[in-house]
């Protein structure tokens, strides 16, 4: 028995209100600490995933899967999310690649280029 409501005559399911969205629990199961870490800093900055993916220089659809949990950036594109939430490009590295930002920062305490 489904029950159905009729607004502006259209019928919708009752249920969480029109143009709301919710995470469905295997999208939310998947979110990593990485994805966690920038949607709470890109809200901090008040910025939109949209604004995000633009400055970084990846796609939106990028910047939604790097939230999500579906896929990590690497180090160099770290670089380019870091300004953008207002981080050091380090710290943004150490989240999603901490091997390969352990590795990079002693080679950078060694005399390497960091940069």
């Amino acid at each position: 028995m489904t029950c159905e409501t009729e607004q502006n005559g259209q019928k919708s399911k009752p249920g969480r209100p029109r143009g709301t969205v919710n995470k469905p629990a295997a999208m939310r199961d998947r979110e990593t600490p990485f994805g966690k870490y920038i949607t709470r800093h890109r809200l901090v900055v008040g910025k939109t995933q949209r604004q995000c993916a633009a400055e970084a220089g990846v796609a939106l659809t990028t910047w939604s899967n790097y939230e999500t949990g579906d896929i990590t950036p690497d180090v160099t594109t770290c670089h380019r999310i870091a300004p953008v939430l207002g981080l050091g490009w380090y710290e943004v590295a150490a989240k999603a690649r901490p091997a390969e930002a352990k590795l990079l920062r002693g080679l950078g305490e060694q005399g390497g280029n960091s940069k």
